[in-house]
């Protein structure tokens, strides 16, 4: 007699199954009975091998190392001795941990690009598709006409294993700016004052000679002058 090796791990294919990393699986020798039985898992889970008359099912294996293994299993008995060998494949597959590079917020008009990792390769999936460049890969352009929230999906290697993640695009329209003069009566004695509505935190950059990067620009010559509000 030859065993029968039964798993409730999720099929994959023909003698082979699949988990995520971190999953329990339990495995039984189907046979009407045997003196021993004989578990080699190639590596899979620790302890590795099993052997003894009480080991015909085996439950809740921890598989934390990722990969491809054979698993085997074989019975002795008085009458016989051992048999040969019944395997099968079972497939280890990492969860994604996702992460998401790149500005989550533009001006109306701009656009950004979105840099995913954690997948494998390019399994990323990206809903809803409205305002995207496109919906698979790990690189997107994002320009979505109102605030949008986008779901990313990533995979494992035989898109087996996924994670999600929700991002929020914001569209931002540019802040008003009001202005304060004093006049440059004699050389550089004037100065402008931009006030941003609404309030907030801002960076500023005045395309006077010395390029000022506060709210006010101070010595300044009569002229006309610029500044960059950026939030």
């Amino acid at each position: 007699f030859i065993p029968d090796i039964s798993t409730n791990a999720h099929v994959y294919g023909v003698d082979t199954f699949i988990l995520c990393q971190g999953s329990l699986a339990s495995f039984t020798a189907v046979i009407p009975s045997a003196d021993t039985y004989e578990w080699d898992f190639g590596g899979a889970v620790t302890p590795n091998t099993y052997t003894g008359a009480n080991y015909q099912s085996l439950n809740n294996l921890a598989f934390n190392t990722t990969g491809i293994f054979k698993i085997k299993v074989r019975i002795s008995t008085t009458c016989c001795g051992y048999s040969p060998y019944d395997s099968i494949w079972m497939i280890v597959d990492p969860t994604p941990v996702l992460g998401i590079n790149g500005l989550y917020k533009f001006c109306p008009g701009d656009s950004v690009t979105l840099t995913a990792s954690g997948a494998y390769s390019n399994y990323y999936v990206w809903a809803p598709a409205s305002g995207l460049s496109t919906i698979y890969g790990p690189v997107v352009v994002a320009k979505p006409q109102v605030t949008t929230s986008y779901l990313l999906t990533g995979y494992s290697e035989h898109y087996y294993c996924q994670a999600d993640t929700l991002i929020t695009i914001t569209v931002s329209n540019p802040p008003t700016l009001a202005f304060t003069t004093t006049p440059a009566i004699c050389g550089g004695t004037g100065s402008a004052t931009v006030t941003p509505s609404p309030a907030g935190t801002y960076s500023y950059l005045w395309n006077d000679a010395a390029h000022q990067v506060t709210a006010t620009a101070t010595a300044l010559t009569a002229g006309a002058y610029g500044v960059t509000v950026t939030d």
